[in-house]
């Protein structure tokens, strides 16, 4: 009994630690993106319609020297579901954003981590895919202002249409959050 108990907590703690090393991951490549655009990715791409075209995931994958010999044939001007984006529609792009306390193996395409609320503004132009910078985010939210979080759902990865708001974080006990700063926090829910 003793050791059931201790290999349940010794995969829980590989679980969380993976979790925390994909939102440094994810950090690293948002500061690389605003390092090379001077902003984070927007939310979501827009057409000349105002129809959503990528997730903020899709524009980060493209835009990093790490992925952009993977993710270089994604049509940023075509739909994610659209046959121009069907070969990478089903790459695995969702190894980037999955996370260890959520994770659903059967769900490959899928992803667990999404901005929150709104500090990662959508387009407001067709094309643009940058628009809120870590400085602007710090002056208005403050340093700590957790920015990526576990969702309780999954996505799949280039879906533009995700939204996660914090009352729609992991309901795990141990969910964790990228803040502005480049920390990784955990979130408790009340």
């Amino acid at each position: 009994m003793r050791s059931t108990i201790y290999y349940k907590q010794h995969a829980k703690n590989i679980l969380c630690d993976y979790t925390i090393s994909q939102l440094k991951h994810i950090g690293n490549m948002l500061y690389e993106f605003q390092d090379k655009f001077g902003a984070f990715p927007v939310r979501y791409s827009i057409d000349e319609n105002g129809n959503r075209l990528h997730s903020w995931r899709t524009i980060l994958l493209a835009n990093c020297e790490e992925t952009k010999i993977d993710f270089e044939f994604i049509d940023l001007n075509s739909p994610w579901e659209q046959e121009a984006n069907k070969e990478v529609f089903r790459y695995l792009g969702a190894r980037y954003f999955e996370s260890g306390t959520n994770r659903d193996i059967s769900e490959r395409e899928s992803c667990c981590f999404d901005v929150v609320d709104d500090i990662l503004r959508p387009a407001t132009n067709p094309g643009q895919i940058h628009n809120t910078s870590s400085k602007e985010i710090v002056e208005r939210n403050g340093p700590q202002t957790i920015i990526i979080a576990e969702s309780f759902y999954t996505c799949h990865w280039m879906n533009p249409y995700s939204n996660l708001g914090l009352h729609n974080m992991s309901q795990s006990k141990e969910a964790y959050g990228l803040c502005v700063d480049g920390s990784v926090c955990p979130l408790r829910r009340q």
